[in-house]
């Protein structure tokens, strides 16, 4: 049986362990079955809280995968890559619904840090990577020291709407399409050029033309 093969096999019974158990088990012998031993699986990521974290990890370089084997990816707009990533990412987790359901219960806050620790890093690449493109097309308004608050407020977006399609019983969860919509809008047109940087500059244009401004240069 190939690596990936074998990955996959093993994180299907983390799964299932996680589900039934309502925990992680305490060693990657809990999820051996039949004959197997650790040799069995000693080509891959078998201690089980790596192997958690492999797991969500997955979810987000698996929708990454799909974007860009997409051949109209690279010509979209920076709102539009978002928009894409959210939707191909509900897709990809709906098949693990209920697993995801126990790892984000209130009983397993414990999880959470690993959650962080595997989802955090590729999607705030990812997010690094779509903001500084935006403000070189323009799209996103470059702030200077705000600019690196950006990242930082993209970044919880993937929670909320992970929770929110967990918690959504509208038929084919269209309340978390809606909200992915809203989400993305809503940052994008607070990121990108808006009312109040015009609002800014008029202050700005007002302040160096005022009395004040040319006694001060004296």
């Amino acid at each position: 049986m190939k690596k990936k093969e074998l990955q996959a096999k093993l994180a299907n019974r983390l799964k299932e362990y996680l589900e039934k158990e309502k925990q992680l088990p305490k060693s990657s012998k809990d999820l051996l079955k039949g004959k197997e031993t650790g040799k069995t699986y000693a080509s891959v990521e078998s201690e089980p809280k790596r192997l958690f974290e492999h797991i969500m990890e997955s979810y987000i370089i698996e929708t990454l995968s799909v974007l860009e084997e997409d051949e109209n990816y690279a010509e979209m707009s920076v709102r539009e890559k978002l928009l894409s990533f959210y939707f191909v990412f509900v897709n990809q987790i709906k098949e693990d619904e209920e697993f995801l359901k126990v790892v984000f219960s209130p009983r397993q806050f414990q999880l959470m840090k690993h959650v962080k620790n595997a989802m955090r890093p590729p999607f705030v690449e990812f997010i690094d990577q779509i903001v500084q493109e935006g403000i070189i097309n323009e799209e996103i308004k470059s702030r200077m020291a705000l600019d690196k608050v950006y990242s930082m407020t993209l970044e919880k977006d993937l929670i909320i709407v992970l929770k929110f399609w967990l918690k959504d019983q509208s038929e084919d969860k269209a309340k978390t399409d809606e909200l992915i919509e809203r989400l993305v809008h809503l940052e994008m047109n607070a990121l990108g050029p808006n009312f109040m940087d015009d609002l800014l500059g008029i202050g700005k244009m007002m302040l160096e033309n005022s009395p004040m401004s040319k006694y001060m240069s004296r």
